[in-house]
């Protein structure tokens, strides 16, 4: 089974230290939930967590902050989840009372272990976006990316050509610049997600890879068990 997004929801919230959003469907259990981070603050560190209404535990996967701090990106996952009905699931951002967008997503086509493969992270000042380079450890992971900028202005953001987007954020008037990028990977080589905005901003970006589910083996018979039981069938 291949892996894949069954679906996603943005949302935002400010001058409060949490927020929440539930999704539209229901989640499968044993599924994965992504939730991909966009902070803009007046501290130099955050400090995030997230929740479900289901008990699930969320791991951060990789977070990064631009050069000066004060716009943050981070990525967490809850793998194997347990659910039945409908999903919330809450940022709270224990630093301060700042602004954040937000998305969620549900994985599918993954393992129902620990199935994180790597992730990375940059940050810099420019018109040219990108996670920086992640190199998986098998073919068909899913990629997701995130990045975040801020300028109080509406700024067209791009995705990459090789990424399907799922959720974005562009008015930095009443959001924190958001954008997140998914891409079913059939390689092993390096990759870079990447985004171009429309204005010279400081930006950072994370990316993150969840492996596919892996088929069990279905055990041969020796051949060896096969002659003694079946060799008559072909002597002459």
């Amino acid at each position: 089974m291949a892996a894949s997004v069954v679906q996603s929801k943005k949302a935002f919230f400010s001058g409060a230290p949490s927020g929440s959003l539930t999704l539209d469907s229901n989640v499968t259990a044993g599924n994965t939930i992504v939730v991909l981070i966009s902070d803009y603050g007046a501290v130099p560190s955050e400090n995030f967590s997230c929740q479900d209404d289901h008990s699930n535990t969320y791991t951060l996967k990789v977070s990064r902050a631009t050069q000066s701090g004060s716009i943050f990106t981070s990525i967490f996952y809850a793998y194997n989840v347990n659910t039945t009905g409908s999903y919330t699931v809450g940022v709270l951002d224990s630093s301060e009372a700042a602004s954040i967008s937000f998305t969620v997503a549900e994985l599918t086509g993954v393992p129902t272990t620990d199935n994180s493969d790597g992730s990375n992270s940059n940050a810099g000042t420019g018109t040219a976006v990108d996670s920086g380079s992640l190199t998986p450890t098998v073919t068909g992971d899913v990629l997701i990316a995130v990045m975040s900028s801020y300028a109080g202005t509406t700024v067209t953001i791009n995705p990459d050509a090789d990424y399907t987007q799922l959720q974005e954020y562009e008015n930095g008037a009443t959001e924190v610049h958001h954008n997140v990028e998914v891409r079913i990977y059939d390689s092993t080589s390096p990759d870079t997600a990447n985004w171009t905005i429309g204005s010279s901003l400081r930006w950072c970006g994370c990316i993150a890879a969840f492996k596919k589910s892996v088929p069990a083996s279905t055990p041969s018979l020796a051949m060896s068990t096969i002659n003694r039981k079946f060799g008559h069938l072909f002597a002459r």
